[in-house]
């Protein structure tokens, strides 16, 4: 007989005892958990006496509170600090024309729409600041 063979007939054999032992264990365990709730019945015995619990609650998410925003007119004044304004406003209002492409502040719009001219509001170099 060659090996190749009795290695197969010793694979089949592994297969046969594994599923025994399969059967066997299913059965034991069918006869361990009736016993146990026997004893549980006849003791009257609690999930918390054998030492068993509900698994703690998942915690929801609580979302951060979110940072206090800061006025519109405040964060344009921040970030116009440093670079030299271009336009004031009536109220105050600075514009400091950074960027060419971006829109221009509601102010600004208002003024146009109206039919003014912002070069009215340019500011001159030693008023700048």
């Amino acid at each position: 007989m060659s090996d190749l063979v009795k290695l197969e007939e010793l694979q089949e054999q592994i297969r046969k005892l594994q599923e025994q032992e399969k059967t066997l264990i299913s059965e034991a365990r069918e006869g361990v958990i009736k016993e146990m709730k026997d004893k549980i019945a006849r003791f009257k015995l609690t999930a918390a006496d054998l030492g068993l619990s509900a698994p703690a609650p998942v915690p929801t998410y609580v979302k951060p509170a979110s940072k206090a925003k800061k006025p519109v007119s405040q964060a344009i004044a921040e970030a116009a600090e440093g670079t030299e304004v271009t336009y004031k406003g009536p109220n105050g209002e600075v514009w400091t024309r950074k960027r060419k492409a971006g829109r221009p502040p509601g102010w600004v719009t208002q003024i146009t729409k109206a039919g003014g001219n912002i070069e009215d509001y340019r500011v001159k170099s030693a008023e700048a600041n």
